[in-house]
Order: structure tokens, then C-alpha cells, then sequence
């Protein structure tokens, strides 16, 4: 007789343990929910990580209360499928989990691209007030890394001490200035190809222009060249990675988005595809096979 009462009261043990781990697998059904609800409205990843640390916890929770149901158990195929059912619990529960952490990297990266540009575009420097190929084009070619923007009142004394030796030949009226708008093209053509015939250095140079890039591999080599040349020896690594993004358009442009701030990454991505020697061999070959003339034969 106390066999059987103990019995019935290891069975009743039994079930109380099995209905707690259900209700723990409710819990931890219902948080797993919210975190798929908040990760589709794309909520922010504060949410979503409260919202994963209370799936954790509830996880747990249950692993405690499968515990309590094994414990009960004697019979070995019984506690085989018990394990097989917290197998396939804590799966979901693993997966879950990866999902909410993929997202949560995820938008940290955006937010820190975004705070980077931000931050590229709030600093107060001559150099970033003006837009990519302003910088360039303010820099005369030929001159030192070193050397300033000039802007118009230092250009206006740079040319005044020409202009006055040139008086005497090239008499000027005193309400001519070199920057009026007045100021007739043909009249600076002629002084200036006066000043050629004497020999003189001109004073006005044509400013160079930012190349660009498109994806075709055949002026790669090109825009590589110009590039570095115009921009390297002037700017840092971070105001270079900047001004290439600038140059270039469609797939180049969409290639190095990832690379983030890294300058010398984005080249080598950019060589190891249009930079393969064996690459351009192939679609010089492939131009000529269908009567498209090439560089070379133009």
C-alpha cells in the first residue's frame, strides 16, 4: 500500500514538472516572437537586444524546468525522447538567436557609417568645404603637396607683379582689373599670346580636372594614373578615399561601399578586377575577334 501511494506520488510529481516546461515553452515561444515581429519593423538594435536578453533568459528558464521532468525519469527511452524534445527547442532557440545577433551587427555597421559621414562632413577644413573636384581644381598643376588653396585676393597678387612689368608695353586703363567681367576675350588672348612670342611664363594655367571611371577596363590604367597623380601627394588617405568615391560611377562605385574609410583596400579591390593584365588581354582580344578597333589601332 505506501509502494503504491509513493508511486502515484512520483506520477503526480511527474506531470507538475511537465506542465511547468510547457509553460516555460510558451514563455519562450511567445519572446521568440517579438524579436521576428520587432526585426521585421526594424526596430533598433536597443530593442532588439532587451528583447534577445529576456529569449535568453527564458531559455534557460526552461532548460531548469526540463531538469525537474528528467529527474522523474527512469525508464532510459522515456528520457531519450524527453532529450529529443529539448533538442528540437533549443534549435529554434539557436537560430533565433542568430538571426536577432546577424541583425543587430547589421545595423551597428550602418549606424557607423553613417556617424562616419556625418563626422567627414562637420569638419571645419578649406579642404572639405568645397566639394571633390573643387579641391582639385583649386590646386594649380605643378604645385608642391605643401602648398595652400589660393584663393582670388592671393591669385589677384600673384599676377599684379607680371601685369606691371607689362605696363609700359601693354598699357592698362587704371578701371580695368584682370577679374572684371567687362574684360574682353579677345584682349586676353592677344596679351596672352604676346606673352608667348616674348617667351614669358603664363600666369593663368587651365586647372585639372578629377578623372572618372566607369567600369571600363581599358581606361582603368588611365584613371589609375590621374588619379594618384592629382591626388595622393595633396590629400590623406581619408580625404583620398573621399574624392575616389567621387570619381567613380555604377559597378567601381558599388564595389568598394563596404571597404569603408580603408584607401589603400579600395585600390587593391579595384586591381585585383580591372587591373588583371590577363582581364584586359581578354577584352582587347574579345574587341578585336568582333571588328571593334582598339587603342592601339585607332
Amino acid at each position: 500500500m505506501e509502494n503504491m501511494t509513493s508511486k502515484d506520488g512520483n506520477c503526480d510529481d511527474f506531470k507538475k514538472a511537465k506542465m511547468k516546461r510547457r509553460n516555460g515553452k510558451a514563455a519562450l515561444t511567445r519572446l521568440g516572437k517579438v524579436i521576428i515581429v520587432q526585426i521585421e519593423g526594424k526596430r533598433s538594435t536597443d530593442e532588439v537586444q532587451r528583447a534577445l536578453d529576456n529569449y535568453e533568459h527564458a531559455f534557460a528558464d526552461l532548460e531548469a524546468k526540463h531538469e525537474e521532468v528528467t529527474m522523474l525519469i527512469e525508464d532510459d527511452e522515456q528520457f531519450n525522447e524527453e532529450e529529443r524534445y529539448i533538442e528540437q527547442c533549443q534549435e529554434t532557440f539557436l537560430r533565433l538567436k542568430i538571426d536577432a545577433q546577424d541583425y543587430i551587427k547589421q545595423q551597428t555597421k550602418i549606424s557607423e557609417m553613417k556617424q562616419n559621414t556625418v563626422e567627414t562632413g562637420s569638419v571645419n577644413t578649406p579642404a572639405e568645404n568645397l566639394s571633390n573636384e573643387e579641391q582639385i581644381n583649386e590646386i594649380p598643376a605643378g604645385e608642391e603637396s605643401h602648398a595652400s588653396i589660393p584663393n582670388e585676393e592671393n591669385q589677384d597678387n600673384q599676377i599684379s607683379a607680371p601685369v606691371a612689368q607689362e605696363t609700359q608695353s601693354h598699357p592698362v586703363q587704371p578701371s580695368t582689373s584682370i577679374n572684371d567681367s567687362s574684360f574682353n576675350t579677345t584682349e586676353n588672348t592677344a596679351e596672352t599670346a604676346t606673352h608667348i612670342s616674348k617667351g614669358e611664363s603664363l600666369f593663368r594655367i587651365e586647372k585639372p580636372k578629377m578623372p572618372k571611371f566607369t567600369g571600363d577596363v581599358r581606361e582603368f590604367g588611365t584613371f589609375r594614373a590621374d588619379f594618384k597623380h592629382l591626388v595622393e601627394n595633396r590629400y590623406s588617405k581619408r580625404d583620398a578615399i573621399t574624392i575616389l568615391r567621387s570619381s567613380l560611377q555604377g559597378k567601381p562605385l558599388e564595389m568598394i561601399k563596404g571597404i569603408g574609410q580603408d584607401y589603400d583596400a579600395a585600390w587593391e579591390y579595384l586591381d585585383s578586377v580591372y587591373g588583371d593584365p590577363r582581364f584586359v588581354a581578354d577584352i582587347i582580344t574579345h574587341d578585336i575577334s568582333n571588328g571593334v578597333s582598339t587603342p592601339l589601332e585607332k
